[in-house]
């Protein structure tokens, strides 16, 4: 009956880390890495018709995308480094 017991205070430990992103080992992310590479944030891109971005990395990232380029071409901006 004890490895019931740890197996229950082992779901219910998942349980509350449950709410933050799974690693690439399948495992819940460690605070400290969320919290670095700022996925708590959330950013929104006008010119794309506010798509909302979690990281500073994926916005970054998304600059270069299809949507944001079709995005610029719409509103006739020059796709460039600049913008």
């Amino acid at each position: 009956m004890s490895s019931d017991s740890d197996e229950e205070d082992k779901k219910k430990k998942l349980m509350k880390k449950s709410n933050l992103p799974v690693g690439f080992d399948g495992k819940p992310m460690p605070l400290w890495l969320f919290n670095l590479l700022g996925l708590g944030k959330q950013y929104k891109c006008e010119i794309c018709g506010n798509a909302s971005y979690w990281g500073e990395r994926s916005f970054e990232k998304h600059f270069s995308e299809w949507r944001h380029s079709h995005g610029m071409k719409s509103l006739k901006i020059p796709n460039t480094i600049h913008f």
